[in-house]
């Protein structure tokens, strides 16, 4: 189960993620401040877990977290360079896979990447009697990286200029921004040749849920919109930096 939470503050999710062993699916507009930084919450959520109380003395978690209880964690980031292709995703993931084994002092004896995940995963288990805590950070990061060789121009992390081309290249009519609706499930929408604007725009943080609504139908609808005025301001000052002021038409 994928569940999608947001915006909340940061020690209200450490919580929620703490008491509940489903997946989390975290986006920049989970937090009620876009800065808070998701690299950072993820590193929050490795030491709790790995059960380092004392970076916590003072803190909210100090209080408010099961330190009895340590679990094994492993973390996957992404944003160790450029990726050039698959093969190099490859070789970096199993690169890491390896980092994780001697640290965990268990031998994995498969050879495909995904095969070598769920080796390491069911060992790490297996030794330590406890579930591991599987953390992945700048999942997107590779692909955002290639994405111009899928004939749409950007790389790096998501950026305003990264994300004002693929508006550009789609036409998008940007006072929609304001209020979109749309379905729970095109929320995670990610097919670089068929872009969808304001799953991109969620994804990265420039959108966040504001509320929810329920069609005749009975089917959920979610409204989308900026998560503060200063995320607002600032996209629309760089849109507006890429609009022809003379045809209002984007600058290609």
């Amino acid at each position: 189960m994928l569940k999608i939470v947001g915006p909340l503050p940061k020690n209200t999710l450490c919580k929620k993620i703490s008491r509940r062993r489903i997946l989390f699916f975290i986006s920049s507009s989970t937090f009620i401040r876009r800065s808070a930084g998701k690299s950072l919450f993820v590193d929050t959520l490795r030491c709790a877990f790995a059960r380092r109380k004392k970076l916590f003395e003072g803190l909210y978690l100090e209080n408010n977290w099961n330190w009895e209880e340590k679990y094994p964690v492993v973390r996957f980031s992404f944003d160790g360079g450029k990726v050039e292709n698959k093969e190099e995703m490859k070789r970096y993931i199993k690169s890491i896979i390896k980092f994780w084994s001697k640290n965990y002092e268990v031998e994995i004896e498969e050879e495909l990447y995904y095969s070598m995940l769920s080796e390491l995963i069911y060992k790490i288990n297996e030794k330590s009697g406890k579930k591991v805590m599987l953390l992945i950070d700048e999942y997107d990061k590779p692909i955002l990286d290639n994405i111009e060789k899928s004939g749409i121009t950007g790389e790096g992390a998501p950026s305003p200029e990264f994300l004002v081309k693929v508006m550009g290249k789609t036409g998008y009519y940007i006072p929609n921004l304001k209020e979109i609706l749309i379905s729970p499930d095109l929320l995670n929408w990610f097919d670089v040749d068929n872009m969808l604007v304001e799953a991109l725009l969620y994804q990265t943080g420039y959108l966040t849920v504001k509320r929810e609504e329920e069609k005749e139908d009975g089917e959920r609808e979610l409204v989308l919109s900026y998560p503060n005025k200063e995320v607002r301001r600032s996209l629309n000052l760089y849109i507006g930096s890429r609009i022809n002021p003379n045809t209002y038409r984007w600058v290609r």
